[in-house]
């Protein structure tokens, strides 16, 4: 069974940045990555509060600067997906068994749409609903679209579509919205919509194979050809079924531990999107990761006795 002295799972900004700053201090570092290095970063056509840069950079261009880091620093890359984590006899982490042990797990698997949110969304996903307007708005160009839900989220996907849809209606809650909000959203002459709408959501396909969105406490439906979701993200839970509680998020310590009852899962960190308390922003998802491989970096050295 190899043995590693971190492994990080998931290659986001997160993960990206965790295994380079942890192999920069001279720790050896799988990173495990399912799809794509990136994450969700990958579907960003601009990055905003791009700290260090007056430049814009897109998701891509960035997600591929940190692949090409974490390559040169010898950072080894394993393209699979992680099944199972489980706590060994020794104190280690075995990822798959008896695939890989490690001393100490970042989990960085990042966030997905909730789609219990609305109503028909999951059935419909794929087929008229989607959940990224950087990957999917080039099919709606000249179409009416909707994006069900509000906050920051909302605006981007508003932003994106406006560039491709002959029409956005925004449906969501824009009571408590600011002047910044609406200066991003609604430029003289743009053909952007407001519905106020707040409460629970529904989706379904009509007759003539439009999407409608229906308010369950009785607000006006609406029709379009197609629907993005900006609804609440919830991280992705199923690795650590078991060894957390069922909560919404996973609530971590000042050092970013995963918060158990059990004292052997010390060595467990989640970052990113991954845990309660995220800022849900790049530079916070990077931040994240450089101080969490400065802590797994002094914490092995101690245990070997380095420090």
């Amino acid at each position: 069974m190899a043995h590693v002295p971190l492994a990080v799972i998931g290659a986001g900004p997160a993960g990206l940045s965790c295994a380079i700053a942890a192999r920069e201090l001279g720790l050896d570092v799988t990173l495990i990555e399912a799809l794509a290095p990136g994450g969700e970063m990958a579907s960003l056509l601009e990055i905003n509060g791009n700290l260090g840069s007056l430049d814009p950079v897109t998701g891509p261009d960035l997600s591929a600067v940190l692949l090409d880091r974490a390559m040169d620093a010898g950072v080894k890359i394993d393209y699979s997906e992680v099944a199972s984590l489980a706590r060994s006899d020794r104190g280690t982490w075995l990822i798959d068994g008896a695939r890989l042990e490690a001393d100490a797990v970042v989990i960085a698997t990042g966030s997905e749409a909730d789609f219990a949110a609305v109503a028909g969304a999951q059935e419909l996903y794929g087929s008229g609903v989607s959940i990224c307007a950087s990957c999917d708005a080039p099919l709606f160009k000249n179409k009416g679209v909707i994006v069900l839900g509000d906050g920051r989220d909302a605006v981007y996907e508003v932003q994106v579509l406006r560039q491709y849809a002959s029409r956005v209606t925004a449906v969501g809650d824009w009571s408590g919205a600011d002047g910044e909000f609406w200066r991003l959203t609604a430029p003289a002459g743009d053909s952007v919509d407001f519905v106020q709408a707040s409460g629970s959501f529904s989706v379904s396909k009509t007759a003539d194979g439009a999407v409608d969105v229906a308010h369950r406490a009785g607000a006006p439906d609406v029709s379009a050809d197609g629907v993005f979701l900006a609804v609440p993200r919830v991280p992705r839970r199923s690795l650590l079924e078991g060894l957390v509680d069922d909560t919404a998020a996973f609530e971590v310590d000042g050092e970013l531990r995963v918060v158990t009852s059990d004292p052997s899962t010390r060595n467990l960190f989640a970052i990113g999107d991954m845990r309660a308390g995220t800022s849900r922003t790049v530079a916070g998802a990077i931040g994240d990761g450089i101080g969490v491989a400065w802590t797994v970096s002094r914490e092995l050295q101690v245990r070997a006795g380095a420090l």
